[in-house]
């Protein structure tokens, strides 16, 4: 048999394309008529950034509960990763930590320039420079504090919302925090059970979302 070359940019790009014709002619309920779908992906930071993508997941709310987040270069590189096991408590906690966790990974490893990407905007409030009230009497002070604190001693800081369909591998490995056996786990290398969200983020694969 003759060798057949194949131009995989190309075969990417058009398995994007027809996904995402796949999904606008599907058919589908009602939806409100000011609904509006976009598509949304994950995507790599600038040159000389890294970018920190955290989550939190509660089976419960409170419930037993694990934070999880992914540390990746400008090229969409796997740098570290990690999963916690908190215990029992509620959303918002789990979320905290796993910031907490993802900024004390990234000055362990002396990383300067960060982009924060979160799908919860109560803890992006909570944690934006801007934002300078006492958190002193807040029952997650501590944890806030310590990511402030964090936040200030970076070099160079971007802080942005993203919608949970583009932090899946942050929730996947939030959700593995839940079944540990052990408080943390850090991973140098991508764990077999997020293998096929890497390829998908290195594809820039999206997802729709209505809004």
């Amino acid at each position: 048999m003759e060798n057949i070359a194949f131009n995989i940019p190309a075969i990417i790009h058009r398995s994007k394309v027809v996904t995402t014709e796949l999904y606008f002619n599907l058919p589908r309920k009602e939806t409100n008529s000011n609904s509006e779908t976009i598509l949304v992906n994950w995507e790599p930071p600038p040159p000389d950034f890294f970018k920190l993508n955290t989550d939190g997941s509660v089976e419960g709310n409170p419930g037993q509960a694990g934070a999880g987040g992914v540390i990746r270069d400008h090229t969409g590189s796997w740098f570290k990763g990690f999963s916690r096991n908190i215990g029992t408590t509620n959303s918002l906690a789990t979320e905290l930590w796993g910031l907490r966790d993802g900024l004390v990974l990234a000055h362990q490893y002396n990383i300067k320039k960060l982009i924060i990407e979160l799908d919860a905007k109560a803890v992006l409030d909570l944690i934006q420079p801007a934002n300078i009230t006492s958190c002193s009497h807040h029952p997650y002070g501590a944890l806030i504090s310590d990511c402030r604190s964090l936040i200030q001693k970076l070099e160079d800081i971007r802080i942005q919302h993203i919608f949970r369909e583009g932090n899946a591998m942050a929730d996947i490995l939030a959700k593995a925090g839940t079944k540990l056996s052990c408080p943390f786990v850090l991973f140098d290398y991508p764990p077999t059970f997020v293998i096929n969200q890497v390829v998908a983020d290195s594809w820039g694969v999206s997802y729709p979302r209505i809004l």
